[in-house]
């Protein structure tokens, strides 16, 4: 009769553990905190944060920013790389002394560095010739030299510039009262008047300061060609 009894209680303890281990088992799972609803919109946002980013690998990673276009400096109506000038064209040169009083007909030749938009330097070279003179021979001219040029170049069709130039100048016929050649200033001005690109037309009037013959002679000089920037 014992016996019966021990097994039957032995059977129900086991049977109550069995079920609290059971119970407990799920009460873990039961007190498993769960994600609070807020929870997937936090995750959201830096998900699309880095979506916007580059990657290492990315193209947009590989180039660099482009860094901004500067502004075109105008000179002449040109873009920035027409710094030099070159002209050609006619030259008339009046030249008066007490030995020699002609006018002559030559050619101008200029050419022009330009370091921003209005100051440059320039180099010159003119070479005329007139009549003959009775006894002398043929009268001739030249003039060279360099110095600063100012000018207005802008978006404009017209130019206007001043200039000064010293050098020497060489004067024929060989006639008594001193060497045929000496000192030169040249001062004036003038105009261009863009065609197109490259081109320009221009107008241009000197003073002509030349020492000469034993003596000073003032004289002038008009000049008219063609400009070519680049």
């Amino acid at each position: 009769m014992r016996k019966p009894l021990v097994l039957v209680c032995v059977m129900f303890g086991v049977t109550v553990g069995a079920l609290a281990q059971d119970s407990g088992g799920r009460a873990t799972l039961f007190l498993t905190p769960t994600a609070s609803p807020e929870a997937p919109m936090r995750a959201a946002v830096p998900m699309a944060a880095l979506s916007n980013r580059a990657t290492p690998g990315s193209p947009s990673a590989a180039l660099p920013p482009a860094a901004p276009e500067p502004a075109p400096l105008w000179r002449m109506g040109f873009r920035e790389n027409n710094s030099w000038q070159l002209s050609m064209g006619y030259a008339y040169v009046r030249f008066r002394s007490p030995q020699v009083d002609v006018g002559l007909h030559g050619v101008n030749t200029m050419l022009a560095k330009y370091f921003n938009e209005w100051f440059g330097l320039e180099g010159e070279v003119t070479a005329a010739f007139g009549p003959l003179i009775p006894g002398g021979g043929r009268t001739k001219y030249a003039f060279y030299g360099g110095g600063p040029r100012i000018a207005a170049r802008n978006s404009w069709r017209i130019e206007p510039w001043i200039h000064a130039v010293a050098g020497g100048t060489y004067v024929e016929p060989q006639v008594a009262g001193g060497p045929r050649s000496g000192f030169a200033v040249e001062a004036g001005g003038g105009v261009d008047w863009r065609l197109r690109p490259p081109l320009a037309i221009r107008l241009e009037g000197d003073w002509t300061h030349t020492r000469v013959y034993g003596g000073s002679q003032n004289n002038f000089q008009v000049v008219t060609g063609l400009v070519v920037n680049f």
